[in-house]
């Protein structure tokens, strides 16, 4: 029987005495030749993404949004970054800086390839909060692009409209755009899930419970004459986020960045 296809840029295994690249020397030949020969690169990074390397995974994402030399098709390049940058998104145990510098990424990759400019408005606020630097520029770009978009499509994507809601509600600077954000993110999860989309119904819990978060912050210092309107939706917030799977009692103790 033929012997099976080994690579040059194997990685080590224990109880293998043959000489392969390690982990680190295998990154550095991804770096030397990423530019002059993406494919082999690529082959390169992706098998240290499979070796389960979370440096590789950020690594991939970004030679992904820049390699348009690479044979393979522009949109499952972005569509790949994507799903490795959310992967690394939600890591728990990982220093701040790393997951500002992958929101930082994702947001590059909303605002300069994805035409998303709500999602990387969310995304540059999240590396900001967790201590990135974000140039003011790229934050007022978005806006005006945000500016233009007609209001019926600025919650079109549920997920981008509901992080940007979150990332507000974490600043208590802007309580009308918060509160747009978050409508806007538990109407559309609404429709999703009356149309049957897969996830929906989490993401409609989620959405449900941050604006009822909104709301409850929202109390003590609106108007006597709206705190009834307003303890009134958080309750149905509530309600709705609790029938989805997300009681009250987890908006207290959310771990998400």
């Amino acid at each position: 029987m033929a012997s099976a296809k080994r690579w040059a840029f194997d990685v080590p295994v224990e109880g293998i005495n043959e000489r392969y690249m390690t982990m680190d020397e295998l990154m550095r030949a991804f770096h030397s030749c990423k530019n002059s020969d993406p494919e082999t690169a690529n082959e390169m990074i992706a098998y240290a993404v499979q070796s389960g390397c979370v440096s590789a995974k950020f690594e991939y994402s970004k030679f992904l949004r820049g390699a348009p030399k690479l044979s393979m098709p522009q949109a499952e390049r972005y569509h790949k970054a994507e799903t490795m940058l959310m992967e690394l998104l939600i890591l728990l145990e990982v220093p701040a800086r790393f997951t500002a510098n992958v929101a930082l990424e994702l947001g590059a990759l909303y605002a300069d390839c994805l035409h998303r400019p709500v999602g990387a408005l969310s995304l540059y606020l999240q590396a900001k909060r967790l201590g990135a630097m974000v140039e003011d520029y790229k934050l007022k770009e978005l806006q005006k692009k945000m500016e233009k978009m007609d209001v019926n499509h600025l919650g079109s994507n549920c997920v981008d409209a509901l992080r940007l809601g979150r990332e507000l509600q974490r600043s208590h600077g802007a309580p009308k755009l918060t509160e747009l954000f978050l409508r806007e993110a538990v109407d559309k999860a609404a429709e999703e899930l009356s149309a049957g989309k897969r996830g929906a119904k989490n993401l409609y819990g989620q959405a449900c419970l941050a604006l009822g978060d909104f709301y409850d912050s929202q109390i003590s210092s609106c108007a006597a004459h709206e705190r009834s309107a307003y303890r009134s939706e958080r309750d149905r917030m509530y309600a709705e986020a609790k029938a989805s799977g997300h009681p009250e009692y987890l908006s207290r103790a959310d771990s998400v960045r």
